[in-house]
């Protein structure tokens, strides 16, 4: 009986030892194996980003009409022959953004050694005329930047004080307006009175600003009315006050 139970402790301490050992071993293998991957990821990524064969060789920049590609690429200053996965696209967006004429940004890797620049241009219509200086705006009235030798576009005029500048705006997008905003070569509205120029039909335009609605109206019924009766050609001026229209032949 003793003996037995002497066989069974061992049996026991046995079957601990073997436990421990091959936990211990099993562990120590895991831990070799994470060591041993560890070190190849290291040496992987310090192979994919010194590498020549990552090197920047080209970049694209599509998307821009208004700026000129040297000048994208002086903002972003990269270096060909720097590895592409060394480049910061983050950083890269964030310096393209701030330029006055970019609304937004998107950057890309090609592989092996190419960088591909898609930009989003803000969109003048208007050169704004105020207090002697120009200045581009867009759909909303907003000024984009100065007129400039190095950017020109070449749009209608508007000139005014700038305080209601985003009103006429609206007033010139609406679908009422008489004439096609591509007709229109400047406008003027410093004063009581929308002022421009037609200058696919030769005609000055006056519209009476105190109510630009209804006089718009009646201005479009009117140009609609001297074209069917074919007199568009020969009219040299429209005015629009008080919902009354004198056209000058």
């Amino acid at each position: 009986m003793v003996r037995k139970r002497n066989h069974n402790k061992i049996k026991k301490i046995k079957k601990f030892l073997t436990y421990i050992f091959t936990g211990t071993f099993a562990l120590f293998f895991v831990m070799l194996l994470f060591l041993i991957l560890g070190n190849v990821l290291i040496k992987g990524y310090r192979f994919i980003t010194t590498t020549k064969y990552f090197g920047l060789k080209y970049i694209e920049i599509k998307g821009i009409k208004n700026l000129d590609e040297n000048y994208v690429k002086d903002i972003i200053d990269l270096e060909k022959g720097i590895n592409i996965f060394n480049i910061n696209l983050m950083e890269l967006k964030n310096k393209l953004i701030k330029d006055k004429w970019i609304k937004d940004v998107s950057i890309k890797r090609i592989i092996p050694n190419t960088i591909v620049i898609s930009i989003k241009e803000k969109n003048p219509i208007y050169i704004l005329k105020k207090m002697n200086m120009l200045y581009y705006i867009d759909d909303n009235g907003n000024i984009i930047d100065s007129v400039s030798k190095d950017i020109f576009v070449d749009l209608p005029i508007i000139e005014s004080n700038g305080d209601d500048i985003k009103e006429i705006i609206k007033w010139l997008g609406n679908n009422n307006f008489p004439i096609a905003k591509k007709c229109v070569g400047w406008i003027d509205v410093t004063h009581n009175y929308l002022r421009f120029y037609d200058y696919e039909h030769g005609v000055f335009w006056l519209i009476d600003k105190r109510n630009y609605l209804k006089s718009v109206d009646v201005g479009r019924k009117v140009w609609l009315d001297l074209k069917k009766r074919n007199e568009s050609n020969i009219v040299r001026s429209i005015k629009i006050i008080n919902n009354l229209a004198w056209v000058g032949y």
